[in-house]
């Protein structure tokens, strides 16, 4: 029998806060850097998500001489049973983890900012890195003087990473580290 909490063709559109109830998220540096919900995304059905918050709002001198380089947080996901395409496909199938991205930038600065997604089947005890999403693959909008908030469905971007066969176990869970 499976613990496991979601199955395969599992989507969730974060419409409340108890969407992600069971998905922890580690601000480590307890800063203002961090994951969080936001309520509306510019979907047409008013769908929230999850965001990685990065928006500098600090002050001068603070901002410019106390960068936040080397922060990270992470968000994870729930265990899936990716047993599941398995057996009714007959074997091992291609699987895929899809979700949107939006992102923007405070100003035409160079920025390191990267998201890697990890898989684990080994309830996190390791991790297999399945992609790191560079600047370039993040950021899909123009600069935003102000705190940037998705108002449209334009503004995302589909992505679409495929997860090995030797991690499609009836316990998968993902990492998602900003």
């Amino acid at each position: 029998a499976s613990n496991t909490a979601y199955k395969a063709g599992y989507a969730n559109y974060f419409t409340a806060p108890a969407d992600f109830a069971d998905w922890p998220m580690f601000n480590y540096y307890n800063n203002n850097f961090k994951w969080e919900y936001l309520p509306t995304n510019g979907h047409p059905n008013a769908y929230g998500c999850i965001r990685y918050r990065s928006y500098d709002d600090r002050s001068y001198p603070e901002k410019y001489t106390n960068p936040p380089e080397g922060d990270f947080d992470d968000i994870f996901t729930p265990a899936f049973d990716l047993n599941s395409v398995a057996a009714t496909t007959g074997g091992a199938s291609k699987v895929n983890l899809n979700f949107f991205s939006a992102g923007s930038l405070q100003s035409n600065s160079n920025y390191n900012d990267s998201m890697t997604i990890y898989a684990s089947n080994t309830c996190g005890e390791t991790w297999t890195r399945l992609t790191v999403l560079n600047f370039s693959q993040l950021i899909n909008n123009s600069v935003q003087a102000a705190e940037f908030a998705p108002t449209n469905a334009s503004q995302w971007k589909a992505q679409t990473i495929n997860v090995p066969a030797s991690l499609q176990t009836d316990k998968t869970f993902f990492r998602f580290r900003y």
